[in-house]
């Protein structure tokens, strides 16, 4: 299977350099427009210290959230795929953290970005 362009950009970043969980903020629009899901933002650190750098990822859309235990500091590896074959509407990525078991959910869109606070 060939790999979106968004896909290939956002592994140009190499996200598994980025496992620290800093934040991972969930949005809704009160009240809901055609049940468009939530958006998430998640910022990962790539180490503990004070000069680290983060990966910020927007995610919009998303649905068929399931969130776990996120205790403690973990390493975390965020996937995403495309799933666009599927024609599964307004759904065009999955997103799992599969070492931790933290995260997954589904997306219409989402960008990927690299700063240094």
């Amino acid at each position: 299977m060939k790999k979106s362009p968004e896909i290939k950009a956002y592994y140009a970043l190499r996200p598994a350099d980025y496992g620290y969980l800093e934040s991972l903020n969930l949005r809704q629009n009160v009240p809901p427009e055609n049940n468009e899901g939530f958006d998430i933002l998640l910022r990962l650190a790539s180490s503990t210290s004070a000069t680290a750098k983060f990966l910020t990822l927007e995610f919009k859309g998303a649905r068929d959230r399931r969130i776990g235990s996120l205790e403690g500091l973990r390493c975390l590896l965020v996937d995403v795929r495309s799933i666009k074959e599927d024609q599964l509407e307004d759904l065009n990525y999955r997103v799992t953290e599969d070492e931790e078991n933290a995260f997954s959910f589904s997306c219409r869109e989402f960008t990927a970005k690299v700063c240094n606070n």
